[in-house]
């Protein structure tokens, strides 16, 4: 489903209709600030990545960008990268996402990034994030588990 948005600039689907970004990763400032200290240099040399990028934008910066390109709703990822305890790893507290989510309901949902190692405690921690935060689903990023899509995990 689309959301209907008339005063938006940018690409649409139609003149009447904006898209849906079903994997975002939230950038807010803190959030970024929270990552480990490598994620920078990777994210600047793999995907050549600007600074300003680095650097986090606001809701508000970001709620205009969505307008600027279109985006009637944005999925947000409480991301989780590698497993805890290991080096470089890093797991976003959902709560962060649902504060998004909460400030912007009409333009955010969220989704809870899974760690296949967790087992049975991150499937509770999932129950979680749906009942008490309202998230809409999960998200997964194997290949910082190295798992393949099709890992049993």
């Amino acid at each position: 489903m689309a959301y209907q948005h008339r005063h938006a600039k940018g690409p649409r689907l139609s003149d009447d209709f904006l898209a849906i970004d079903t994997v975002v990763n939230p950038l807010t400032p803190e959030i970024v600030a929270s990552r480990p200290s490598w994620s920078g240099n990777f994210h600047a040399g793999t995907f050549k990545q600007e600074s300003r990028v680095r650097a986090g934008y606001t809701r508000e910066e970001t709620l205009a960008m969505m307008d600027e390109a279109g985006i009637g709703r944005a999925f947000l990822v409480a991301a989780k990268i590698g497993q805890l305890g290991l080096p470089g790893s890093w797991h976003l507290e959902p709560r962060i996402v649902a504060d998004l989510v909460q400030w912007r309901p009409e333009r955010f949902s969220g989704l809870m990034g899974i760690d296949p190692t967790q087992g049975m405690p991150g499937v509770r921690a999932l129950r979680q994030a749906v009942r008490e935060y309202g998230f809409i689903g999960a998200h997964g990023y194997p290949h910082w588990f190295e798992l393949s899509p099709d890992h049993a995990r």
